[in-house]
């Protein structure tokens, strides 16, 4: 699971989109971070990287073009 998971209330919810709006401005992103972490653990894409080892090296970043 991820933190995308505590946007499933409102997709099968019935809500209006200004309560969706209103909620939004009223949470902050780091609480709702920090909840998911708490709620869902690691996800299995960082899983993958710490024991895989397929983080990608910070040398590897795709280059700014300006």
């Amino acid at each position: 699971m991820t933190g995308l998971s505590v946007g499933l209330g409102a997709m099968i919810g019935t809500t209006t989109p200004e309560q969706i709006q209103a909620d939004l401005e009223r949470v902050p992103e780091k609480v709702v971070q920090t909840w998911a972490k708490l709620m869902f653990g690691s996800t299995v894409q960082w899983l993958r990287r710490k024991f895989l080892g397929t983080d990608p090296s910070p040398g590897k970043t795709v280059p700014n073009p300006g």
